[in-house]
């Protein structure tokens, strides 16, 4: 930082010096400082270094040759310091959430004895809680004020404020600790913290899947809203489903991550449309498009029950290539040998053939039948249930089962 200045001069000829004063003034225009100053060296000197100036400032020189016959002064001598970046950060910062999307950051000039020349803007830098090393800097003009914009809702920035001269960017304000952060609209001395106002999330949950549970219900579910987004913390989900011409809704749980819920008391054989919001503290954020599903008029039976007949049993099974539990129909008489039990039907107490999905699979040397069960509305609920198998030459073993079936 250039602060001090050389001067040098002549002795006046034909004369004894005694002493020399030396006096400078300076044109700074800052309340309370040093304007003027005299000192005096001895007459064998001819040079002196002003020292501890201000960058930046203009100044006078005078010298004033002295001996026993008086006085003699010389030229006044005017020259202007290099400007240096200022040596001080601005003074009582202070910020304020604006809108859901900007701050509104005020403060003082830095100190006049430091600004080290003309102050032309300020540099502002800020960052997200934890993320100092992905800051984000804007230069404003001479102002005292500004309004950062393009902020993400309810989110948590500090900032950092610097003077500039042709000197070059003075030194920033210290963030403060997470321990002393300002709440929105207080004021500090330096590095703020200050939160966004919050907003309602501004995009739907994502992957939202609607699928039937059975003739009255259906599950839903979906994944998080996408981050920048989320607006604040997800608190909770609507879910808004209903016929064609009305809706109801459904207050669900869940975190940022995403949920999921099952509908019950439904109409069968009727179309639904789904919607999925995410909640925050601000409101209920943007629906998903619609989601049409239509229940079915046939429900599925779980088994309550099991009686064997006829070398036969059946059990509940989990099927693995549609992931939903089916009932599980064995015999316990393996096909004749070099055949395979290639097909199976479930008969109704009343005789009706009931409607599945046939995936055959074996157990040991027992071969099994698995049929996904759907009751037409209208038949039996519960009796004496028959699971028909056949192997590949047409032989039909026929298992009676006393099987119990709830409504699912």
């Amino acid at each position: 930082m250039a602060n001090s200045v050389s001067l040098s001069w002549r002795v006046p000829i034909g004369s004894v010096v005694i002493s020399y004063d030396v006096e400078w003034s300076s044109g700074t225009w800052c309340p309370g400082g040093i304007v003027e100053a005299t000192f005096t060296v001895s007459g064998d000197t001819t040079s002196h270094v002003l020292s501890d100036l201000t960058p930046g400032t203009w100044y006078n020189v005078s010298v004033t040759a002295r001996n026993l016959a008086g006085s003699s002064v010389s030229e006044i001598v005017s020259f202007k310091l290099d400007e240096s970046a200022p040596s001080a950060a601005p003074a009582s910062v202070g910020v304020s959430s604006t809108s859901f999307f900007s701050i509104a950051l005020h403060w003082e000039p830095v100190p006049c004895m430091y600004q080290n020349g003309g102050i032309t803007g300020y540099t502002v830098k800020y960052w997200t809680q934890g993320n100092e090393d992905s800051y984000i800097t804007s230069t404003v003009d001479e102002r005292t004020g500004v309004t950062i914009s393009n902020l993400v809702p309810s989110t948590s920035y500090y900032f950092q404020l610097a003077a500039i001269n042709s000197g070059g960017t003075g030194i920033f304000s210290d963030p403060i600790s997470a321990e002393t952060t300002l709440s929105s609209g207080e004021t500090g001395a330096d590095g703020l913290l200050a939160t966004t106002m919050p907003i309602a999330p501004t995009a739907p949950p994502s992957s939202v899947v609607v699928r039937v549970e059975s003739s009255t219900s259906i599950t839903v579910q979906w994944g998080p809203v996408e981050c920048r987004h989320q607006n604040g913390e997800i608190i909770g989900y609507w879910v808004r489903y209903g016929e064609e011409g009305s809706s109801e809704v459904q207050m669900v749980s869940g975190d940022s991550s995403g949920g999921m819920t099952t509908i019950t008391g439904l109409t069968r054989e009727t179309l639904y449309t789904v919607q999925v919001a995410a909640v925050t503290s601000a409101g209920t954020g943007v629906y998903s498009q619609l989601q049409t599903i239509e229940t079915p008029d046939s429900v599925y039976l779980t088994l309550n029950g099991n009686v064997i007949q006829n070398d036969g049993y059946v059990d509940l099974n989990d099927i693995g290539s549609t992931d939903e539990t089916a009932l599980l129909c064995h015999t316990n008489r393996p096909p004749p040998p070099g055949t395979t039990n290639s097909g199976g039907d479930w008969f109704a107490p009343d005789g009706t053939l009931l409607d599945g999905t046939d995936v055959p699979g074996f157990t040991g040397n027992n071969g099994a039948m698995v049929v996904r069960l759907m009751r037409a509305t209208g038949t039996p609920a519960e009796g004496i249930y028959k699971c028909s198998i056949e192997d590949d030459t047409s032989v039909i073993n026929t298992i009676y089962v006393g099987l119990y079936g709830s409504e699912t």
